[in-house]
């Protein structure tokens, strides 16, 4: 039996991959959490969200901005910004992987017994 690992709209069959991925995305929120504020391009910038949804896409940033509010992937500011990339490397340097690791595997077993729940629940209303 081949296991699916559904996420962000897309199927991985590899437990490593679809982990590795989950890790990642786990990372840019915990650094761009909620109510951070940063400089990028000269101007004071406020995480309003932090895993948005645009286009069906999630793990978008919603900033304020001094003078508007827009949605921006994380990468393109960590790309186009050195000081915000430096951050970003220190800040990776400091985090406890293995501290990491375990509240990841706590988060996905979880999310797989619910879903073995809904699925068995699912199965016997059809009966």
């Amino acid at each position: 039996m081949n296991i699916q690992y559904h996420y962000d709209g897309e199927v991985y069959m590899d437990r490593e991959e679809f982990y590795k991925k989950i890790k990642s995305d786990y990372m840019i929120r915990s650094f761009f959490n909620k109510g951070k504020q940063f400089i990028y391009d000269g101007q004071l910038q406020k995480v309003l969200e932090n895993n948005a949804n645009v286009s069906n896409s999630a793990g978008w940033l919603y900033l304020q901005g001094e003078t508007f509010s827009y949605y921006v992937l994380p990468q393109t500011l960590i790309n186009n910004d050195l000081e915000l990339r430096e951050q970003w490397v220190q800040f990776l340097g400091e985090q406890d992987e293995e501290t990491i690791d375990a509240n990841l595997d706590k988060k996905m077993k979880l999310v797989i017994s619910v879903q073995l729940s809904d699925e068995i629940n699912n199965r016997e209303e059809r009966k």
